[in-house]
Parts: C-alpha cells; structure tokens; sequence
C-alpha cells in the first residue's frame, strides 16, 4: 500500500528557517518526512538525509545542522550511539523518533538521557494503514506531524541559542550564587520539590537525584515526554531513577519514589500539598504538546508557590526559552527555593531564570542534588520538634 502524503503543517505553529538531517534507515520514511517539512507554507526550512548513523556522525563533523531527526533502532549504530557521539563533540538539537510501544524504547529513552532533545512517534512510510504510524496503536496521525513540528521549532530555538554570547555572564553570575543560596536554604526547610526535566536535561535530572539520594524531599519530576511514550518512560525511569519513580496521580505528595508529571495531566497543588486535577488548556490535553508545556507547568508550580509558599523548592534543568521560568519565578516571590542549571553544563540551558530573577542560583545537577537533600534533612528536624540542623 502507498503510504498517504502528510497532511499540511498546522497553523498554530510557525517554523523559522532552519537546516535539517534526517536520519532513517526507510527511504520513504525520509521521503515523507523531507516533503512535509520542505512544504510547509511561509517556512525555509531545508533538509538533507542518509540512511544511517554513521553518515550522520560523519556528515556532522563537516556540515552545519540546525536539527536531526533521527530514528533510535537504527540497525548498526543505532541512533542512541550516534546521540552519544554527537553530543560529546559536536552538540545539535537532536529529535528522536520510534514507534510507540517498540521492544527497543529503551534506547529512545537513553537518547534523552544521553542529550537528545524531544521523542516522537516515528511514521511509518511503507504502509500508512489507517494512521500512517509504525505501531501507532491508535496515535492520531496528525497529531504526530504537531509534535514533529513543535518539536523542530523548539530544537532550532535550542541549537541557536547554545552559542548566545550572554552565557558567559550568566556563567560567572551564577557561579557566585549558588554558595549564597545554599547558606539560604540553611534556614528555610522544602517539603515538596517540583524538578523539571526540560529539553536536553533527562540525564542531569537523574545526576541530580543520584546526588540527592534517599535524602529528598517528596518530588514532582515534571517532563515534557509526549502522551504516547509516557506510561512506558515511567516504567524506565523506575528502573534507573534513585529510589524509583510512578504516574503522578491526584493525592498526597509522599516521601518514596518521585511522583511523573506530564504537561498534558494539568495538576495543581492543593493547600495540603495534595497533587489536585483541574482542567487543561484546549488542545493540550493529552498530547504533551512541547510548544505549550512550559504555560502548563508554570501554572502548576504557581499553584505550589501560592499553597506551599516557602515550604516549596523548584529545580530548572535544561530548557528554552523561558519555560518554566515564571513558575520559578512565583516559588521564590512566595518565599521558597528556586535554582536552575548552570548552562555550562548543558548546551541546551539559556540561563534565562537566574537572568530574570526568577532563580536566586544556579549550579551543577550535582550541587543542586545536595541541596534537595540538605532543604529535605531540615524537613525532618522541623516536624520532630528538634532545635538544630541535623
């Protein structure tokens, strides 16, 4: 069967102009991808394609690319060993896709671990059947060329904003910062934290939670991984998260493994510092939508500000523009932590939090784990009615 032409980008998204490499070892999956992206009305966007990592990885060290898609079973070298390579000597913006529910998502997802960007569902350009998806088990094919269009303006946005100037500044500001937020912390106990995982940032959460260790206090690890994939990153990031990891579902915030929170679930916090549902925005429920997942998670860490006030500490790791920054923002105008990453150690960190006030600090994901442990060590002195540090 012959696979249908992709429908026309959606409207809601505007593409910049940008340089493409598309990796897949299917011609025709290459060949719908390429006319999709090349046809999109008003944008400049230009691609080139090889069948398989190893050209990829070779192609990089001569050719400049805004982003890569790129498929993460690649036969070979798959697309997790091209990722591992790429961003170790020459960082982009890369976009992994697979099918839904494969046998080989684990490698997907330590694509993200390793650095990759986004994950979407990979179209299947042999048959389209009646979604057009490999394995698609019912995802809405449309759907997915959103993702892949979203996902491609936030990765141009993170290619080019990796070699901003203002990095250097926001270096040295934060450098000096985060001894002064640690001696804050000393006196202001977290009984929630909000980490959120954003683009290029899974493996510095994971690092930040190693840190931390059994020491944390209960955590919301909020991330932007779509609908699809999600029930199955949470079994795997179970099975290498410290302490574990499970769906986040209304209720109390515990003590134990962290608590898997999607953009598309639209919690809040409640004034008990229960995790509440209440309606999301239209269009974003869910689908995990990448473009509008920092408004989500903004309103979410606002409702922690406003009920846990400074009780509350939030973690930004790794993202564009300002996602997430104005929820930071409201944590630490009602008194609580509020950090970010320090951009040196991830390519895809704007700094743009501790820029806007939004973050009183920022460091490593190590020095932030031992600060998630220390604010959790003075939770327990506090509720045992002790009178010193412990």
């Amino acid at each position: 069967m012959t696979a249908a032409p992709p429908p026309a980008a959606s409207p809601r998204i505007v593409l910049p102009s940008m340089h493409v490499l598309l990796v897949d070892d299917d011609a025709s999956v290459r060949a719908r991808l390429r006319d999709f992206l090349t046809g999109i009305e008003g944008g400049a966007v230009s691609c080139r394609d090889v069948a398989g990592a190893e050209d990829a990885v070779s192609l990089l060290q001569t050719s400049a690319f805004d982003v890569v898609v790129m498929r993460a079973d690649l036969s070979g070298m798959s697309g997790l060993q091209a990722t591992r390579r790429i961003m170790a000597s020459r960082p982009v913006a890369i976009v992994v896709t697979i099918a839904p529910g494969s046998p080989s998502l684990g490698l997907a997802f330590e694509s993200l671990r390793s650095g990759a960007l986004a994950l979407i569902p990979r179209i299947d350009g042999q048959d389209a059947g009646l979604s057009g998806l490999e394995g698609s088990s019912g995802v809405d094919e449309v759907l997915v060329w959103e993702l892949l269009t979203a996902a491609l303006a936030l990765a141009c946005k993170a290619s080019r904003r990796s070699g901003d100037v203002s990095r250097s500044e926001v270096r040295e500001a934060a450098d000096g910062r985060l001894p002064n937020a640690a001696r804050r912390a000393d006196g202001a106990p977290a009984k929630v934290m909000a980490l959120l995982a954003g683009g290029g940032a899974l493996g510095s959460a994971l690092r930040m939670l190693e840190s931390a260790g059994d020491a944390r206090p209960p955590t919301l690890f909020l991330t932007s991984v779509a609908a699809p994939f999600l029930d199955d990153f949470v079994v795997w990031l179970n099975g290498v998260a410290p302490g574990g990891a499970v769906r986040g579902r209304a209720g109390p915030i515990a003590i134990g493994p962290v608590r898997v929170v999607a953009a598309s679930d639209g919690f809040r916090v409640s004034d008990s510092g229960a995790l509440v549902s209440t309606p999301v925005l239209p269009g974003v429920s869910g689908t995990s939508f990448p473009g509008l997942r920092g408004a989500s998670f903004d309103m979410l860490l606002s409702s922690m500000a406003e009920a846990l006030r400074s009780d509350a500490m939030a973690v930004l790791l790794g993202q564009v523009e300002d996602d997430g920054a104005l929820g930071l923002f409201a944590i630490r105008h009602a008194g609580g932590q509020a950090y970010e990453e320090r951009p040196a150690r991830n390519p895809f960190t704007s700094g743009v939090a501790v820029r806007m006030g939004a973050a009183e600090g920022a460091g490593s994901a190590e020095a932030l784990g031992e600060l998630a442990a220390s604010a959790a060590a003075r939770v327990l002195v506090s509720e045992n009615g002790d009178d010193h540090e412990a």
